[in-house]
């Protein structure tokens, strides 16, 4: 099933302090008001930021999201954010699986596909919808491995999906090749035709492993080296529902540009 209201989500990582990230948030909000963008935008700033975030966030229509997630609930868990917390911050989703935590880059370790699945079907039981991240190193699609790493990451993160979507919470698969990744200085730009003709297979295949009802309302997203100046070509492709954008997405200027190219379409 393919919808036309596209979705920009975006992740700032730790590339803004609190003050920062609530002057972008104030900058963006106040775009989507006086415009009355009616494209759906998720922002996920750092931990720090989600309240004072959160609070420029009124009436703007935009969605908060947590990077992360404890895949346990309340309790003895020292250093955790636990979903309990997010949706009293008014969190609407939260990012799991994403590349750098499958690396650890900035954690203790690296997540598995296992603990993943288990912050998958804890966001679906809390009525947090959770942004899936999946995506092929460049060695995995050297060795011609892309399918099977693919295949794995979604089998294994949507498994609590076995029994269906129940309520209104929204899911999303992000696609977002390592090697695409701006920070990894892609010498390949990748092309939108084929990311679409991934997106595309990945849908198919999700309908597989969940049937076809609960993967009609799945959104898939694409994160690469996305920006003002291509997320338009990204964006009109049938098979994309919406994009995750990094860095680009730290500046209001360029987040408004972003949305202003969605909004032409």
């Amino acid at each position: 099933m393919i919808r036309s209201t596209k979705i920009v989500a975006c992740n700032w990582k730790a590339f803004l302090g609190v003050a920062r990230s609530v002057v972008v948030a104030r900058a963006v909000s106040g775009w989507c008001k006086r415009t009355r963008y009616t494209g759906e935008v998720i922002v996920a700033p750092s931990f720090a930021a989600l309240h004072p975030v959160s609070l420029e966030l009124d009436d703007s229509g935009i969605r908060l999201a947590a990077q992360n997630v404890s895949s346990d609930s309340d309790g003895p868990y020292t250093g955790a954010i636990s979903l309990a917390v997010l949706k009293e911050l008014g969190c609407a989703h939260a990012i799991l699986g994403h590349s750098e935590v499958r690396a650890g880059r900035g954690l203790a370790c690296p997540e598995s596909d296992g603990l993943i699945a288990k912050k998958f079907g804890a966001c679906l039981s809390n009525g947090i919808g959770p942004i899936l991240c999946i995506g092929e190193t460049l060695d995995d699609r050297r060795r011609g491995k892309t399918a099977r790493v693919l295949s794995a990451q979604l089998s294994a993160g949507t498994s609590a999906m076995d029994g269906g979507l129940s309520g209104s919470v929204r899911v999303y698969v992000a696609y977002e090749p390592v090697w695409a990744i701006s920070s990894n200085a892609p010498k390949e730009r990748p092309v939108p035709e084929t990311i679409n003709d991934v997106i595309g297979d990945l849908r198919e295949l999700l309908a597989q492993l969940r049937g076809s009802k609960a993967a009609s309302r799945v959104r898939f997203l694409y994160g690469g080296s996305v920006d003002a100046s291509n997320v338009a070509s990204y964006v009109s492709m049938d098979s994309i529902d919406g994009v995750l954008v990094g860095g680009a997405s730290t500046d209001p200027k360029k987040l408004v540009g972003m949305l202003t190219a969605v909004r032409s379409l």
